[in-house]
C-alpha cells in the first residue's frame, strides 16, 4: 500500500510511504455438537455433528476442500499419532476384544462426513469413549475431542448451539448468543439451568 501527501505550497512538497501487508490464513475451526462430553444409552445410534467445524475465511456452512476424520477409542487408550492414512478403519463388528470403541481396536471410522453415526450396540454399559474429530484444510488442521459415557437407559440428548459470537477466541464487544436443544423422553420434564464457568491454564475457576 502506498500513500501520497502533498502541499500547496511554492515549491510544491510531495511526500509518500509505502507499507505491505502479509495476509495469513485464519486457523480452522474443529467442533463437536454437544461439546466435550455427553451421556449416550446403549443400544441407541450416537449422531456425530461437525457441522459447526468451521473456515473463518469462508461463510459458515462452507466446507469445501474441508477434510473430516474421526476417530474411537475407550477413555484409557491412546489415539495414535501417526500420519492419518495409516490408522486402520473400523466397523461395528464384534472384534476379539482388542479394545477401541467395537473391541477392534483404536482406529477411525469409515465415513469421513460432517455427519456420521456410531453404534453403541458392542460398547460397554458405565465405559467411556473418546471420538476425535479431525479438521484439516490445505496446510491448517484442528482437533477436537468429544468424551461419551455408556449408560442404561434413555438419557436426554441436549446439545448447546452458538448463534453469535462463535470463534475460539469471543469478542468481548459483542454478546454470546446460545440455545439448546433436547431430545428424547426426559426433555418434556425438563428445567434449563445456566452455569458459567471461568477456565485458567491450571483447572476451572
Amino acid at each position: 500500500m502506498e500513500g501520497k501527501t502533498a502541499l500547496e505550497s511554492n515549491p510544491p512538497v510531495l511526500n509518500s510511504t509505502l507499507g505491505f501487508f502479509n495476509i495469513t490464513k485464519s486457523p480452522i475451526i474443529a467442533d463437536i455438537l454437544g461439546g466435550n462430553k455427553v451421556t449416550r444409552g446403549k443400544g441407541s445410534v450416537i449422531t456425530l455433528d461437525a457441522s459447526a467445524s468451521r473456515d473463518p475465511d469462508v461463510e459458515p456452512g462452507n466446507y469445501t476442500s474441508m477434510q473430516f476424520t474421526w476417530l474411537c477409542k475407550r477413555r484409557e487408550e491412546t489415539f495414535p499419532t501417526g500420519p492419518l492414512d495409516s490408522v486402520p478403519v473400523i466397523t461395528a463388528s464384534s472384534g476379539p476384544g482388542g479394545g477401541g470403541c467395537f473391541g477392534t481396536g483404536v482406529g477411525k471410522l469409515a465415513s469421513n462426513l460432517t455427519v456420521v453415526t456410531l453404534e453403541t450396540s458392542l460398547m460397554t454399559v458405565d465405559r467411556s469413549y473418546d471420538v476425535k474429530l479431525v479438521v484439516t484444510k490445505d496446510d491448517r488442521k484442528d482437533e477436537f475431542v468429544q468424551e461419551i459415557k455408556i449408560v442404561s437407559g434413555n438419557p436426554p440428548n441436549v446439545i448447546i448451539r452458538c448463534l453469535i459470537n462463535c470463534d475460539k477466541i469471543a469478542s468481548e464487544s459483542t454478546r454470546i448468543s446460545l440455545t439448546t436443544e433436547c431430545t428424547g423422553d426426559p426433555c418434556e420434564r425438563a428445567k434449563y439451568h445456566w452455569k458459567l464457568n471461568v477456565v485458567h491454564f491450571g483447572g476451572v475457576e
